[in-house]
């Protein structure tokens, strides 16, 4: 298990994730994009916090914009499964399986 780019490490940082950042536990959980086939979208918020987690969940490629995912604006990445991501885009395409927490920024910043 040497491979730091393998499965076993991405779910050892994503457990490593959640237990160090309470918006993950105790945050408010909310869905979006409730009728696309292809991208299961939500944000959990605690206070200030907020993270908009993107799941593409099919093989195919899939696009949402992050309006529609109570985002206006994109903050850093915290874990995603695409090394080419930026926090630039408002139309996210989504590769097949692939997955992305941003940090939402609030009015003003």
């Amino acid at each position: 298990m040497a491979d730091v780019s393998s499965v076993y490490y991405y779910y050892k940082q994503l457990i490593a994730l959640r237990k160090s950042n309470e918006v993950m536990i105790y945050g408010q959980f909310e869905t979006y994009l409730d009728q696309h086939e292809q991208i299961y979208a939500y944000t959990r918020t605690l206070g200030e916090e907020s993270w908009l987690v993107l799941l593409n969940i099919s093989e195919q490629p899939a696009a949402c914009n992050i309006a529609d995912c109570g985002a206006e604006k994109l903050g850093d990445i915290v874990i995603g499964n695409n090394a080419d991501r930026t926090n630039r885009e408002t139309i996210i395409e989504m590769l097949p399986y692939e997955a992305i927490v941003y940090r939402v920024l609030k009015r003003g910043l």
